[in-house]
């Protein structure tokens, strides 16, 4: 008699008791209904998105705590309970996700690792360790209330030289509008509102990344990530100079629905990378290996690595 499949039990942040625990008493409560609720083996929540919007609601009615700093693992990070993006870095930090194995890959001791579209800072606070003293940490997040959880969180981290500029990085100098979903910090953008929940709208200074960041003087290799919800072709046409001499590779996201509400297609995407460039392109599951941009899937969401250079290795 054959044994049945073996099929592992997912597990969420809400099973962590120390990350738990570093949470309000509100949120204990959000976590215990997750640990009764999820499925455990797709690790889906009935009802977690609702329940999440109503704990908002009543932490900005009651004004109970709505930033928390958090353990995960032997990391930590300061967290905006207002924002359902966090859940996402809790994720993140725990370092098992594709794009931490590929910036242990890319990033040695004295390297720079430039975030750009920082958001909580996950991938930036990673880095520090990786980078080390001698390395350096650029974060750049517009949204100046999760610039400064990110501010505390480099502090607190305390592993490398950092930097965070809470500006928007474009292919020209100028003053922008960045749409706030109240869905999540994630999809800010400087485009248009995207949802039907309440969100704000907020000025911004962008800048022109060849003229606004030093990178002459940084340590080592560059290594940027870039997730900026349909604005990484601006990005990439205002660090032309940037790009070409140190020529760092990109984590940088593939997004149809993002590039489409931008009005623009990631086909577009692909075309300002060869033109800065970056011809090559590798999926994280298969990096170092590379294809030509012609050969990417665009049809789905995700992050890839591009790499200067022409032609596929």
């Amino acid at each position: 008699m054959t044994s049945p499949p073996h099929r592992s039990r997912v597990t969420g942040w809400y099973d962590d008791p120390d990350l738990v625990g570093d949470l309000p008493w509100h949120w204990r409560g959000y976590a215990a209904y997750l640990r009764a609720a999820a499925n455990r083996r797709t690790g889906v929540v009935r009802g977690g998105s609702f329940l999440f919007r109503r704990l908002r609601w009543c932490t900005r009615r009651f004004g109970l705590q709505d930033t928390a700093r958090v353990r995960v693992g032997r990391r930590a990070v300061w967290v905006d309970l207002l924002d359902q993006r966090c859940l996402w870095v809790f994720d993140e930090l725990r370092g098992a996700s594709p794009e931490a194995r590929v910036l242990a890959q890319l990033l040695r001791a004295g390297d720079t690792f430039l975030d750009v579209g920082a958001n909580h800072g996950s991938f930036a606070i990673l880095a520090t360790e990786l980078v080390g003293p001698a390395g350096k940490v650029i974060a750049i997040e517009p949204q100046p209330r999760l610039a400064s959880l990110i501010q505390r969180s480099l502090t607190d981290q305390g592993a490398a030289p950092f930097e965070v500029h809470a500006v928007a990085l474009g292919h020209r100098a100028t003053q922008g509008s960045l749409h706030i979903p109240g869905a999540g910090s994630g999809a800010a953008n400087v485009f248009r509102p995207l949802d039907r929940f309440p969100g704000q709208t907020i000025a911004v200074p962008i800048r022109r990344p060849d003229d606004y960041l030093p990178w002459q003087t940084w340590p080592g290799r560059l290594t940027i990530k870039l997730d900026v919800e349909g604005s990484e072709p601006d990005f990439l046409l205002g660090a032309k100079q940037l790009l070409a001499a140190r020529q760092p590779p990109i984590l940088i996201e593939i997004s149809p629905d993002t590039a489409r509400l931008a009005g623009r297609s990631v086909r577009e995407l692909m075309d300002t990378l060869r033109s800065v460039g970056y011809a090559r392109v590798a999926e994280l599951d298969a990096f170092p290996r590379a294809v030509g941009p012609d050969d990417v899937d665009l049809t789905r969401q995700r992050n890839v690595v591009a790499l200067w250079g022409e032609g596929p290795r």
